[in-house]
């Protein structure tokens, strides 16, 4: 497997565009367009991502996939102006995702957040990663906000949209907890299939790509 991923982030840039647009194509093949969804976030891999996607759509004359946007409570501004100025670009149907719930509890990064004042669902989403304090502060990249901020507004997106296949843009190169991920990957609660295009990129692959 580290042979073959070392051959395949050798390619060159076109060669990896070749190879994503592939891995999109197997990916439609499997799962219908419509039972399909793209996670973007306004950064340079995810739209990268997305645009790849997009050639493969216009070649094959099909709708581009439902996109799936998460406010995690701390989003730039600039973020939302470019996401809102790439879905009139590319007439995108974006779906934003947040946890009001939680949001409600919070006016400001830091605020302390009682565990009883959250619904049931998000109480035993806690309960799930084994958390056991009665509050905590309201930092969307800590572990608890996390989860509560992403992944529970991400599980009932899907299924609520019948979505069999969720097109992530992640690298081997990343971080280590993606170097074992493949191009096609099973994931429960709910059941789906992560599709991960630009695996085999590297950072500056994605530059590249951006200014090609």
């Amino acid at each position: 497997m580290a042979i073959e991923k070392e051959k395949l982030q050798a390619l060159s840039i076109d060669e990896k565009l070749n190879l994503s647009e592939e891995v999109n194509r197997k990916a439609f093949a499997q799962f219908k367009p419509e039972n399909t969804a793209i996670a973007i976030t306004g950064g340079k891999d995810s739209t990268t991502n997305l645009w790849i996607c997009k050639q493969v759509c216009d070649k094959m004359g099909i709708k581009l996939p439902l996109c799936m946007f998460i406010d995690e409570g701390d989003v730039f501004d600039e973020i939302n102006e470019f996401v809102d100025y790439i879905k009139h670009l590319w007439s995108l149907e974006i779906v934003c995702l947040k946890n009001e719930d939680v949001s409600s509890k919070a006016t400001r990064i830091g605020d302390i957040i009682k565990i009883s004042s959250l619904n049931d669902v998000n109480q035993a989403a806690i309960r799930e990663i084994g958390f056991s304090e009665p509050e905590f502060p309201f930092i969307p990249d800590s572990t608890v906000c996390n989860h509560l901020m992403k992944t529970i507004p991400m599980r009932e997106f899907i299924v609520k949209n019948n979505i069999n296949a969720l097109s992530i843009a992640i690298r081997w190169d990343e971080q280590v907890a993606r170097k074992d991920e493949e191009y096609f990957s099973a994931r429960t609660n709910p059941d789906h299939i992560r599709v991960h295009p630009i695996l085999h990129c590297r950072e500056r692959d994605i530059w590249i790509a951006i200014f090609k």
